[in-house]
């Protein structure tokens, strides 16, 4: 078109293409240059590779050097929090409650499950979901319920997801009752009932007392309690999820067996013993003696 101009555009498009226009040293021209942008797309499209894969590496390597943190779920499994309906098991007027609290909207700071379990064991004096609740039922509860500080921290534990090594870690810390319940009561919720009672079995006899209403009004046993989740539905109108009947009979099963093993233990009878043992008693046992077998009035 340049070297002949008595030739117009629309002769060398039919006789050449649409794409003739240009002459021979242009299209050279066009061709390198396409050329090289291609050889730089594909150094650039390598270089992507080649970081996605170093970054794959390096998560693998921290994977495999931090189980227990990462994929240290032994015994709670991850796929218990996908329910959309129940993210975490609790029905959604209690979620709402929590959520709308004060108190847990200041627990935002709190990243791991061991710092949970040392604000509960600084601030939680009772297990009773709701601040002044009794042992009436959901129906018969006051309606503006305000969250008690142990729900709201077993609220935040849910949302932190720990795993079963940092549960484990928990549940071994004898100087806090109140956080071993909490954490129970997280079990309840969360954990697959195949697995229940592989971790309650070592609790259900723990004897350390724990205040359930506040200000000492009830108290019971953490056993006492560990127990009550596993055979109840319910505590103090926060519902757990349903179990099939013969799964708790299964459980029924295991506890009886377990506790008649720990009553005939000697450690027991010497606590009963103790138990007897009061300056009463052992005045009455003295006065047997002194006359001779005969009970003294």
């Amino acid at each position: 078109y340049q070297h002949n101009p008595s030739w117009s555009k629309e002769a060398v498009a039919r006789k050449y293409g649409k794409r003739s226009f240009l002459n021979r040293k242009d299209v050279l021209s066009q061709s390198t240059f396409t050329r090289e942008s291609r050889l730089k797309q594909h150094r650039l499209l390598v270089r992507y590779i080649s970081t996605i894969l170093l970054l794959v590496a390096l998560v693998e390597f921290c994977v495999d050097s931090f189980p227990h943190r990462i994929r240290g779920f032994d015994d709670i499994e991850r796929k218990v929090f996908t329910d959309v309906t129940y993210p975490y098991r609790l029905s959604e007027g209690i979620a709402n409650e929590i959520r709308s609290s004060t108190y847990f909207n200041g627990l935002i700071a709190l990243r791991h499950a061991a710092d949970v379990a040392s604000h509960i064991q600084e601030e939680v004096t009772f297990l009773s979901p709701y601040v002044g609740d009794t042992d009436k039922p959901e129906s018969l509860a006051p309606r503006a319920r305000v969250p008690s500080k142990g729900l709201c921290l077993l609220f935040r534990l849910m949302t932190l997801h720990p795993t079963g090594h940092e549960l484990g870690v928990i549940l071994q810390q004898r100087d806090n009752p109140y956080a071993r319940c909490i954490i129970l009561m997280y079990l309840r919720f969360l954990c697959p009932v195949t697995k229940l009672w592989k971790w309650f079995r070592k609790h259900v006899t723990d004897e350390e007392q724990v205040d359930i209403v506040g200000n000492g009004r009830k108290t019971m046993s953490a056993g006492a309690f560990a127990r009550k989740l596993l055979t109840d539905g319910q505590f103090m109108g926060v519902y757990f999820p349903r179990l099939a009947q013969a799964q708790v009979a299964d459980l029924k099963a295991n506890l009886t067996e377990l506790l008649a093993q720990y009553s005939n233990t000697p450690l027991l009878d010497s606590r009963k013993r103790n138990a007897r043992r009061t300056p009463r008693n052992e005045e009455r046992e003295r006065g047997r003696v002194e006359k001779g077998g005969t009970r003294d009035e």
